[in-house]
């Protein structure tokens, strides 16, 4: 895939929320372009899917809309917070639930590893995820990645 001319954008905008590895930085993506992006293959390369969801990433701006709700520490080693928590301050910006979905760590403690937003097949708008359910405990840890520059 040809996202090289990308990488700092995504390292900036789109890290795993659980890894801050290069290496594994672009396992995360081509796993994305794979699950999401080819099967729009034939009407869209995987550098405007890239820059699509870039852009969609920076509009969403998770980090700070979770810092302005309350949902997420400020603090550089991050900290515990409701489910629900987290769920709201999405909610807010977008208008509709996202999925959670969280790994539990060694510590026993569910661990935030992925938020999921819905788009429509235009990723202009928005829209509500098709019924899953979350996997995270109503207490979830937000381990900070390091941010890159």
């Amino acid at each position: 895939m040809k996202i090289k001319p990308l990488r700092k954008d995504l390292m900036r905008y789109w890290l795993p929320l659980n890894k801050n590895n290069l290496s594994r930085a672009e396992n995360f993506w081509i796993y994305q372009w794979k699950k999401h992006g080819s099967a729009a293959k034939e009407f869209i390369q995987p550098r405007d899917y890239f820059q699509m969801a870039l852009q969609l990433a920076k509009d969403t701006d998770l980090r700070n809309t979770l810092q302005n709700h309350g949902a997420v520490p400020i603090l550089p080693d991050g900290g515990s917070y409701n489910k629900r928590d987290y769920k709201a301050a999405i909610k807010n910006k977008t208008g509709h639930d996202p999925l959670l979905k969280c790994v539990k760590g060694d510590d026993g403690i569910s661990h935030l590893k992925e938020v999921i937003i819905c788009v429509d097949d235009q990723a202009q708008s928005f829209i509500q995820c098709a019924k899953q359910k979350d996997r995270c405990y109503s207490d979830i840890m937000f381990d900070v990645p390091p941010r890159t520059n």
